[in-house]
């Protein structure tokens, strides 16, 4: 979404984008598109949004099974990566490249999505779906088990895969990968655990990225407790969860610097589900060895785009083309202005993408209607809700957590309970906390 000073012309947009959508919601059309039913042994079972926008937002999160038997042999792992634990073709099957790759001149790109998103749907009509092939780049994506809503660490190790597969599918042996929000820190993830896939980066740039995590998820989590919690991967972007604490364990107090590859982190200060935005270590986007570039740095402060409109504003394109076609970060000063002047193009394309956007909140928050039932049992059941899951052995083997905040046991049996109530204390110490310091 792209900010607007007129209420009023937001309100009528979102009711015109209604109307627009209102066959797909009662007729069962598949919004932006059909995405046919897959059925993948031993990994995901997805209905993506064949069924109708209603039926997509009620239903619309597909189950992976990481119990199932592996989906063909468990790919090998290179000499100091994390092993991984899913069949290749669970892997493979989860990237696909729309037009093919062809050997363009300018390599592949993969396209990493956003917590709930459906690649297809969040990239196809985007300038980066659109404008990158015209470009000479081959775009492929993936998506990621549980469309992002699972543990972070098996789409970290998804992303691994796809970065080694697509590079030796590059004609420069290489590709470049650009992720959006929730994607940004699965990347980070695989360049740390997976250290061999950082030759096989171009560059990463990455679009509203939790790098940090969010504040957001304090506001929504003590809420969500209250009919089972929050989602996996929502818990795992709270700043101080065991997931982010690991991620960057090495730098601190070393000097060393986040960023592993060639690394540019685009963000806006509008934005409203990753914050706070600040130009600075403490930025929920900075990434420090990074070129961390605010939309607002290049096209004014009054230039508002929030957190939903990075991915269709131009400006956001510009930067991610200035770092593809120079092989390095993106620098304001080779960046072209020009980008700016699409403001009220970005504000139709909005309205088209309210429902899609909408959609992507709504799952995000309650996850699909079979899921969040099965929490509100355990919660009446056991008075239990949710909370963040271990990190995987490789982790504290590597030296970035400590060991009792490991598993053995791997992803299957990987869940996490924790009592209301403690839930419930904890964030009323907070609050109290924070009326004191006030």
């Amino acid at each position: 979404m792209i900010l607007h000073n007129d209420f009023f012309t937001c309100a009528i947009s979102f009711l015109a984008s209604l109307k627009l959508n209102l066959k797909d919601v009662f007729m069962g059309e598949g919004f932006h598109g059909s995405v046919p039913k897959l059925q993948m042994p031993g990994g995901d079972s997805t209905s993506s949004s064949g069924g109708g926008y209603l039926r997509g937002l009620l239903n619309g999160v597909p189950t992976y099974d990481t119990c199932a038997s592996p989906d063909g042999p468990i790919p090998a792992s290179k000499p100091g990566d994390a092993p991984f634990s899913q069949g290749r073709l669970s892997y493979e099957k989860s990237i696909h490249c729309p037009r093919g790759i062809h050997n363009q001149t300018r390599g592949v790109v993969l396209l990493v999505p956003c917590t709930s998103c459906e690649a297809s749907e969040v990239f196809s009509k985007t300038p980066l779906g659109v404008r990158l092939p015209k470009a000479g780049f081959d775009v492929c994506w993936i998506n990621l088990p549980f469309r992002g809503l699972g543990d972070m660490q098996l789409s970290g190790e998804f992303v691994a895969y796809a970065i080694d597969h697509l590079s030796g599918k590059s004609p420069t042996g290489k590709i470049d990968v650009i992720t959006y929000s929730q994607g940004g820190s699965n990347a980070q993830w695989a360049v740390t655990f997976w250290p061999s896939v950082q030759a096989q980066i171009i560059n990463l740039v990455t679009i509203a990225a939790p790098h940090k995590g969010t504040m957001m998820t304090g506001l929504i989590c003590p809420v969500l407790n209250l009919i089972g919690g929050c989602l996996t991967s929502v818990l795992q972007m709270t700043p101080t969860s065991r997931y982010m604490n690991a991620l960057y364990s090495r730098v601190n107090g070393t000097g060393e610097k986040e960023a592993l590859v060639s690394t540019t982190s685009i963000y806006t200060y509008a934005d409203e589900i990753v914050y706070p935005q600040l130009s600075q270590s403490q930025g929920a986007s900075y990434l420090s060895g990074a070129s961390n570039i605010a939309l607002q740095d290049v096209c004014g402060k009054g230039y508002v785009v929030e957190h939903f409109g990075m991915l269709i504003d131009m400006a956001t394109y510009g930067l991610v083309y200035d770092a593809l076609t120079h092989g390095r970060p993106a620098r304001t000063d080779s960046f072209d202005s020009q980008y700016c002047k699409y403001y009220s193009k970005n504000l139709l394309e909005f309205v088209r993408y309210i429902p899609l956007d909408f959609r992507s909140v709504w799952k995000t928050l309650f996850g699909g209607v079979l899921q969040r039932a099965g929490m509100i049992k355990i919660l009446l059941t056991t008075w239990r809700v949710t909370s963040e899951p271990l990190l995987m052995q490789y982790v504290c083997k590597a030296g970035y957590s400590t060991q009792s905040s490991c598993t053995p046991v791997g992803f299957c049996r990987n869940i996490s309970t924790e009592p209301l109530l403690h839930k419930l204390s904890i964030t009323s110490r907070k609050r109290l906390t924070g009326l004191k310091l006030a």
